[in-house]
């Protein structure tokens, strides 16, 4: 908008298709650990040679356009929507920059042991939740205050008198969720962020629409719906904050309040995991038309003593191939994930069988939010079917000879 950033723009774009590009040279090729590695294809040193060019073209490209890429406005002052772009830029930068170091941690160290005392290690989840889950709180304050500063030198009074409400929604909030029992600080904080920038969001909305339901005379939905046809940049991008927020409280809930248990029971017994129960009805061994030998057990869960269905997991024996386990998996009304894998079972009797139970709450809230991010991107992106006008400077017509 202000003719600012392009270079971090540019450069931004280009580590993102690079990194996408090595993320697939690292798997396919086998130069890391992974579920999708085909080392013994050639496709690996295909992807780095094109990598190589990418690099070497990208870097070229920068070069040549530097000075075309210069920024038409300096920051002006530390308080403004551009210092928190900036900020924002940084934040996004560190978070790949330590996910790409924790995911080739285990080749540095590799490396490293060659010709110094360092070990070969690897970084497990606790690396990545302890060092980026700062750094998305940090993102989601920025996303809450960003649009709430003005563009060049912003008020600090003003902007003090625009977050009183949103911080006061998230003061009292957070106290219900901890009334509640969520209670680990993390979450509390992680949550309490994802909800200001929601809040947020919302009234920058709301602020929107009342202004032209005062001035046009039109209802909520009209209003809402001509701000977004009118600016659809602006609100698009709201609706991606709104996914992003819906994301981080699915991830937070997910991650803090998972829960997992293996017990053996007899037909009829029950293992309560959180608010769900799940119950053992009864198991099954048959041989299907593929040659399988399945073998399948049937149970049944309820939420809060209400019954919401059933999960029948299942393992499959291939005659030349080994056990596959097919775990079962239900979601409830609030988007919780609750999956069940068959361990074991009595294989004469066939009377007691062993579960592996999950619960992770609020995960589908992860897909969820993705949508409403595609969707904001979508009407961001949408082209403007008016025609743009083009003022152009007004000719003067040269006097004729003897006027």
């Amino acid at each position: 908008k202000r003719g600012m950033m392009r270079r971090w723009n540019v450069i931004l774009v280009i580590l993102t298709y690079l990194l996408v590009i090595f993320g697939t040279f690292a798997t396919r090729s086998g130069f890391v650990s992974s579920v999708h590695s085909f080392a013994q294809s050639a496709i690996g040193p295909l992807f780095f040679v094109f990598l190589a060019g990418a690099v070497i073209a990208s870097v070229a490209v920068v070069i040549n356009k530097w000075d075309t890429l210069q920024a038409d406005n300096e920051l002006e002052h530390i308080v403004s929507r551009e210092t928190a772009f900036l900020l924002n830029n940084v934040v996004f930068t560190a978070i790949a920059l330590t996910v790409f170091v924790g995911t080739y941690w285990s080749v540095f160290t590799e490396i490293l042991s060659g010709f110094t005392p360092v070990e070969r290690s690897t970084l497990g989840p606790a690396y990545f939740n302890r060092s980026t889950g700062p750094m998305f709180v940090v993102l989601l304050f920025l996303m809450g205050v960003a649009p709430l500063i003005a563009w060049k030198k912003a008020s600090i009074k003003r902007l003090g008198k625009a977050i009183v409400l949103p911080v006061a929604g998230t003061l009292v909030t957070v106290t219900v969720l901890g009334v509640l029992g969520v209670r680990q600080p993390g979450a509390l904080i992680g949550l309490g962020m994802a909800i200001f920038a929601g809040l947020v969001t919302a009234f920058e909305i709301g602020r929107g629409a009342q202004a032209r339901i005062r001035t046009h005379d039109e209802n909520v939905v009209q209003a809402v719906w001509t701000l977004f046809g009118r600016n659809r940049r602006r609100y698009g991008g709201y609706l991606t904050h709104f996914g992003v927020v819906i994301i981080a409280i699915g991830i937070i809930a997910s991650s803090a309040y998972q829960l997992e248990t293996q017990q053996p029971l007899s037909a009829g017994q029950t293992i309560t995991l959180g608010d769900y129960v799940l119950e053992y009805n009864t198991i099954e061994r048959f041989i299907a038309t593929d040659g399988r030998a399945v073998t399948r057990a049937v149970t049944t869960v309820f939420h809060n003593g209400n019954e919401i269905g059933q999960i029948i997991p299942r393992v499959d024996n291939y005659p030349n191939g080994q056990p596959m386990s097919i775990p079962g998996k239900l979601m409830s009304p609030l988007g919780d994930d609750f999956y069940v894998l068959l361990v074991s079972w009595e294989p004469v009797s066939m009377s007691s069988a062993t579960f592996k139970v999950y619960y992770n709450p609020l995960v589908n809230w992860i897909w969820g939010g993705s949508l409403v991010l595609m969707l904001g991107t979508f009407v961001t992106a949408w082209p403007d079917t008016k025609p743009v006008k083009i003022r152009q400077p007004s000719r003067r017509t040269a006097p004729a000879a003897g006027d």
